[in-house]
């Protein structure tokens, strides 16, 4: 499927770039689902589920335990939903404090086929809005870019953050899809240009979460595999790099998703929230 798909962007690339672009802009915010896992059944069994009208959209919210004083926010990656975090359910719940999570737009049990970043954002903000302020966000892969625009876009004032697997910028994300789809330059010129249609010519750096978060006071722990074949460890690296204070840590052999069921991982990052 992948090769075929290749082969029709790199023909469509040569003949008629507009058609090809046009196409692979609509691909980009695509969000297909996949099968839940079988260990988030239990997870789910656990949950309180309730749904929110956000945006015009139906979105799907999970909550264990007590929110008060405070909760920690969870934050799934793309084409993921909020139960696969549900590791971090009974070791936060422990420390006295409730989780929330959601699906985004597009994902998992909420409405749309696709969505972007903004619309991400503002799921956060309204959860925000409507629950109180989160005592931290732990965010996995795109989450994590999501996260960090919220933060800033919002002014959440929200006192720690934790990255897990996280890409830092839109041009890492952009190049790793024109050599997924074998995009020619053409193609490429006209993709940028419906973007900055769309969203301003400052998208790029609008939404890299190195150029939103050191205007913020959050504090900031990084956490990503060096085996991670998703997401290369150096985004995290470039984003710890950029924001003062922030705290890291590598793991080796866990790679992309295998990192957010890891004991160690976890016990860590709740040592850092508590902190």
């Amino acid at each position: 499927m992948v090769q075929l798909m290749q082969l029709f962007f790199k023909w469509a690339g040569i003949v008629w770039p507009r058609l090809a672009a046009y196409f692979a802009y609509r691909i980009w915010f695509k969000t297909p689902r996949y099968p839940v896992a079988k260990r988030e059944l239990s997870w789910l069994k656990l949950a309180i589920s309730d749904v929110k009208i956000i945006d015009g959209r139906r979105i799907s919210i999970l909550r264990w335990g007590a929110l008060t004083p405070g909760y920690v926010l969870l934050l799934h990656g793309w084409s993921g939903r909020g139960s696969q975090l549900g590791s971090f359910v009974n070791p936060v719940n422990s420390k006295g404090l409730g989780i929330i999570s959601f699906d985004a737009p597009g994902h998992g049990r909420s409405d749309g086929k696709s969505t972007n970043i903004y619309q991400i954002a503002s799921v956060i903000n309204e959860l925000v809005n409507q629950y109180g302020l989160p005592k931290a966000i732990i965010a996995h892969s795109f989450g994590g870019m999501a996260a960090a625009l919220a933060i800033r876009k919002y002014q959440l004032a929200v006192d720690k953050l934790v990255t897990i697997s996280c890409p830092n910028d839109p041009y890492y994300l952009v190049k790793g899809f024109r050599h997924y789809l074998n995009l020619n330059d053409k193609v490429m010129k006209i993709f940028n240009q419906m973007l900055y249609k769309d969203f301003g010519e400052m998208i790029y750096d609008d939404i890299s979460a190195d150029k939103n978060l050191p205007s913020t006071s959050v504090k900031l722990l990084v956490v990503h595999d060096k085996d991670d074949k998703i997401v290369c460890w150096r985004q995290s690296e470039k984003l710890h790099c950029a924001v003062a204070g922030s705290d890291v840590k590598y793991t080796k052999g866990l790679g992309h998703s295998r990192i957010l069921r890891d004991k160690d991982v976890i016990a860590g990052i709740l040592e850092f929230i508590q902190s």
